[in-house]
């Protein structure tokens, strides 16, 4: 019984033969991923500046929700 062995060598050449027929470019491939990755990562963090912006103005709505109270000298009040 012969087992057959694929060897990640021969993927690797398969995979540089196919790309050398396609008329590919790996430097170029190489950095457009590098830019997109840039580009994801600036969409990043320009969500989590909008997230703290967005947090900060829902305080501030919730804050003027909160009824004022005036607390005077010798009167009850509830404390926790």
């Amino acid at each position: 019984m012969v087992k057959h062995v694929i060897l990640p060598v021969e993927l690797e050449y398969k995979a540089l033969v196919g790309i050398k027929k396609l008329n590919m470019d790996l430097s170029s491939v190489g950095l457009k991923r590098f830019l997109d990755l840039n580009e994801m990562e600036e969409l990043r963090n320009d969500a989590y500046i909008n997230s703290t912006i967005v947090k900060e103005k829902l305080k501030r709505w919730h804050d003027q929700l909160i009824s004022r109270k005036d607390f005077k000298k010798g009167k009850k009040s509830l404390a926790l």
